[in-house]
């Protein structure tokens, strides 16, 4: 028997996910093993949606987040940008620059700072965006972004517990763009 289909354990209610599962009810034996497991199930998810997305539309999930960004905020500048997909500016600004060679996004210059970059999404940029698989920015920032706070902060403290316990301290990763892959 399956640990997560015990109902004398754990219960959290779920709504119908995307996948189709229609799981009504997930109950969870709090093992290694099953949390591996959820891991496992989360990130596949995670990759899946993110593989999908350069075949369909010839551009990285990264890619098809920013362009979502910039269509919610027009003009928005790198910095900002950088902030809301959680990456270095250096980063980020990296990404815009592939992203204005290939004419997805467009610059102006500010108004009155001249060093300050407002971005724009092109033509071409909306039609990429119109191809790629809802949501753009993917599925896990989704799923969170529907949690409670409290939730939010249950998992970030359990999170933060595994973290360290893994004995990351050099921030590695954390900023890096949260597609699936890692671009250079």
């Amino acid at each position: 028997m399956n640990a997560c289909s015990r109902p004398h354990l754990i219960d959290m209610e779920i709504s119908q996910t995307e996948s189709g599962l229609g799981l009504e009810e997930l109950s969870c034996e709090p093992s290694v093993n099953e949390v591996l497991r959820q891991f496992r199930l989360i990130f596949g998810t995670f990759h899946q949606h993110f593989r999908k997305v350069e075949p369909k539309c010839g551009t990285s999930g990264a890619q098809i987040w920013i362009l979502a960004e910039v269509i919610r905020a027009p003009g928005i500048g790198i910095s900002d940008l950088s902030r809301k997909l959680g990456v270095q500016r250096s980063t980020g600004s990296l990404m815009v620059r592939k992203m204005l060679h290939a004419e997805l996004l467009s610059k102006k210059c500010g108004l009155n700072d001249q060093r300050r970059i407002r971005l724009y999404v092109t033509a071409k940029g909306k039609k990429i965006l119109a191809m790629a698989q809802k949501p753009p920015d993917g599925a896990l920032p989704t799923a969170l972004s529907t949690l409670s706070r409290v939730e939010l902060e249950a998992l970030c403290g359990s999170l933060t517990k595994v973290i360290a316990k893994l004995g990351v301290n050099n921030g590695q990763f954390e900023l890096l763009p949260f597609d699936g892959r890692y671009e250079e």
